[in-house]
Parts: structure tokens; C-alpha cells; sequence
């Protein structure tokens, strides 16, 4: 959940930027199906650890993919399946 403030001590990151379909179809189209605010955060914050926990091989493509799949979206229809190329890629 998104968060307007921290806590004195504690370390933060705040970002602001744009994506843009031509480059990340994906991805914005995935970010799409959230309305602008706390869930579109949570989401993108939700990805970024899943990328990061499948670069450093914690996790594995698989796993995130039926995931993928096996979830509802609240705001939105169910997002297409993974193609095997798009797997690959997170590989």
C-alpha cells in the first residue's frame, strides 16, 4: 500500500516517471487494468520485487508465470496468457 511518509529513520525511494507503450507494451498495458493511485503503486512495486527476486534466481519463471495466470485483477479483465517468448525473456 502506497504510503505518503516515513518513518524518521527509516530509508526511501520516490520516483516519478513516465512509461510509454512503444517501449514497455507489457507492462503498461498490465499497470492499465489499475487505476491511478494506491493499487497501480502496490502493483508496480509487486513486479519490481518479482524482477529483481528473478534476476538474482530466487525464483523462477515458472512459478511467477502460473501466478500470473492463476490471479484475478480487481480493476480489469483477466490479462492474456504469457507467451513462450514473453517467458523466455524473463528467464
Amino acid at each position: 500500500m502506497a504510503r505518503y511518509s516515513a518513518n524518521k529513520d527509516e530509508k526511501q525511494v520516490r520516483l516519478n516517471f513516465q512509461l510509454f507503450a512503444s517501449e514497455n507494451a507489457l507492462l503498461v498495458a498490465d499497470l492499465l487494468n489499475f487505476n491511478k493511485g494506491s493499487l497501480r503503486h502496490a502493483r508496480l512495486a509487486t513486479l519490481a520485487t518479482i524482477g529483481l527476486l528473478t534476476e538474482r534466481r530466487v525464483v523462477g519463471a515458472e512459478l511467477i508465470a502460473n501466478d500470473y495466470r492463476d490471479r484475478d485483477t480487481p480493476a480489469g479483465p483477466d490479462p492474456p496468457p504469457l507467451t513462450d517468448e514473453e517467458l523466455e525473456s524473463v528467464e
